[in-house]
């Protein structure tokens, strides 16, 4: 109760992001510790929980997981892994929402390094179908996305559920802001980025007539 009040006392606008504060009265003091990253406060509180049902924690450490991966708390995501074998419903929706939340590339690399031989990390997810690479496009993240095309082997050019690669749908959702800082921080993508027929960014908007991508990308 000690540890819960001091949590509480010091992070009523906890913030999962900086843009996006919320107040921990919303959460109950153990998710308040895993989403802060209180990895000391969060082993306390569980080491003195009463025992649960074998299927019951591992759906309430899975909830509490899901919630440190949504913030970004890597080290939280470790020691529940690893220290109390937490693990979710299905270990791909660990890595996509880590993608969809703009996690650190070091919480993305554990999980896919962590669940590399889980069938599920090649199925698609939501509605329209989406592989992890068209997830880092569709949310904007470019840090995920360099680092998912340049560190793993994951495939380049898998169809969506809207028959799309990634690189499509750069120019359907007009990903503009999207594009300029992938090419910041991996210049070298604007070539070695290609279709299967090694059409680059660039020639997929003349081929599409995308005149504003065109002068986009020319300059």
């Amino acid at each position: 109760k000690q540890v819960s009040n001091a949590i509480l006392s010091g992070a009523n606008f906890l913030s999962l992001h900086p843009d996006r504060p919320i107040k921990s009265c919303n959460y109950v003091p153990i998710e308040v510790a895993a989403m802060g990253g209180k990895v000391d406060a969060l082993d306390s509180m569980l080491n003195f929980m009463p025992e649960l049902e074998f299927d019951l924690e591992k759906k309430f450490l899975g909830g509490i997981l899901i919630k440190a991966v949504q913030a970004g708390r890597t080290e939280v995501v470790k020691y529940l892994v690893n220290a109390r074998s937490a693990v979710y419903l299905q270990d791909s929706y660990l890595c996509q929402q880590a993608i969809m939340h703009h996690a650190p590339t070091a919480l993305l690399s554990f999980l896919l390094e962590r669940y590399q031989n889980v069938p599920e990390l090649s199925v698609p997810f939501g509605r329209h179908g989406d592989f992890f690479l068209h997830l880092a496009v569709r949310f904007g993240n470019h840090k995920a996305f360099a680092f998912l095309f340049y560190k793993t082997s994951i495939q380049k050019n898998s169809l969506n559920g809207q028959g799309l690669r990634a690189i499509n749908l750069v120019l359907s959702l007009n990903r503009k802001t999207f594009i300029e800082k992938l090419f910041k921080i991996a210049p070298r993508i604007k070539h070695e980025w290609t279709d299967e027929f090694r059409n680059n960014l660039l020639h997929l908007a003349v081929l599409g007539n995308y005149s504003l991508w065109i002068q986009t990308l020319v300059n």
